[in-house]
């Protein structure tokens, strides 16, 4: 007994990375493939050596945070990244990336 598959073959999508200089707080949609900030604070010019908060959690100075999407198995996808929120009240120089569509 002879069976016929039909595929169609893939098509390439777009992936956009933008990259990101700000000293203002700013917010990420969900749904990314990454998201990388790092606080540089006096690193961007007039931005301050303090504080800011992703998600609840401080970054100082130097500190970066790495979000990553990560392929599920079991259900053959991937989960990407949640919302993300960066409150920067008091000017820090914050760089971030993004990779997602």
């Amino acid at each position: 007994m002879a069976v016929t598959v039909t595929t169609t073959p893939a098509t390439a999508g777009t992936l956009s990375i933008e990259t990101y200089e700000v000293l203002t707080g700013f917010s990420v949609a969900a749904g990314k493939y990454m998201v990388h900030i790092k606080n540089v604070g006096s690193l961007i010019p007039g931005g301050l050596d303090v504080d800011i908060d992703v998600n609840g959690y401080t970054l100082s100075p130097g500190e970066e945070i790495l979000m990553e999407a990560e392929f599920d198995a079991a259900n053959n996808t991937y989960l990407t990244t949640p919302a993300i929120t960066v409150t920067n009240a008091s000017g820090a120089g914050v760089w971030y990336r993004v990779k997602g569509s």
